[in-house]
Order: structure tokens, then sequence, then C-alpha cells
């Protein structure tokens, strides 16, 4: 990863070290930062990549037909395809992000983790997603929402592109 050596454990010391929250005088008591990446830590975005590597390499190579984009600790999971290919490619590339997650004990929010679509086509994938997850006993479950800023499969079906995901970002 090229990521100098020293550089990751100072960044580590400082990322893992617990915060004190001021405001109008007064301090909190010691905060752990226990999920999630620090708000201001210059090192967060190599800190989460470094965490997601394996993750986001597994699916580059299986599912290059379901690109994923990364900002931060967000993961985002596109495909473009007709009919019943984006059913039978990006479901079980969806599930198997999900799993890869889990098994590398990442905390996967159940607020943002949905499939952004045409609501029937979001709520069709999403079905097929959960079967998935469900048959592969995970307890994570996908839902749909029009756009998501965190976690979340796009699929246009040729109606829109995805920059509603990328918009919301920002």
């Amino acid at each position: 990863l090229d990521f100098p050596l020293h550089a990751l454990c100072l960044g580590m010391c400082v990322h893992l070290a617990p915060i004190v929250l001021k405001a109008e005088g007064q301090a909190s008591q010691l905060v752990h930062v226990t999920t999630g990446i620090r708000a201001g830590c210059m090192n967060a975005h190599q800190l989460a990549r470094i965490l997601l590597y394996n993750v986001l390499e597994r699916a580059h190579i299986y599912h290059p037909e379901s690109p994923l984009r990364v900002f931060f600790d967000d993961i985002t999971q596109t495909h473009s395809g007709v009919g019943d290919e984006v059913y039978e490619q990006l479901a079980p590339a969806a599930a198997n992000l999900v799993e890869d997650l889990e098994s590398a004990d990442q905390t996967i929010s159940t607020k943002s983790c949905c499939v952004s679509s045409h609501p029937a086509t979001a709520t069709k994938i999403a079905k097929v997603i959960n079967k998935i997850l469900k048959d592969r006993g995970s307890k994570a479950r996908i839902r749909m929402e029009k756009t998501t800023k965190d976690l979340g499969v796009k699929v246009t079906m040729g109606g829109k592109r995805f920059a509603d995901v990328q918009k919301g970002r920002l």
C-alpha cells in the first residue's frame, strides 16, 4: 500500500486516542471512538482504505461488473446492465460485499445500507439481495431508498445516472 509504517503507527495512536469534547467552558469525560472514522483526522481516509483494502480488492477481483466507489468509510456499489443481468450479477456482488464487511468485523449501518434506484427496480433488487443474505445466515438487511448518502447499491436500469448518490455526499 506504500503507506509509511512510522506514519501509520502515529496516525493510529492519534486516531484511537480518547477525545474530550469542550463547549462553553465545560469539558466532557473521555470519549473513546469505537466505530467510524475520527472527524478531523488527517489520515482518516488512508486509514479507512487500509482497513478496507482486502474487502475492496476482493470485490474488484470477483465482481468487476459492479465497481465500488469509496468515500472515506462509505462504500457505494454500482452496476450497469439490462434486464435480469442486473439481478443475476449485482445481487451476489452486493451480498458478498456485505459478508466480507461482516467477516472483517466492520459495522454496517442499518440506517444507511440500501438500494437506490427506480422504486420497482430497487425493491426487487433489495428483495433478491436480502434473500441471498438470509440464505447465507447473515443478519444484515438492505432496504430500498430513493437516494443514499452512505453504503449503498445504485441501480439505474438506464433511467437515471448515479449522480444523485455523488451529489448527496458533497
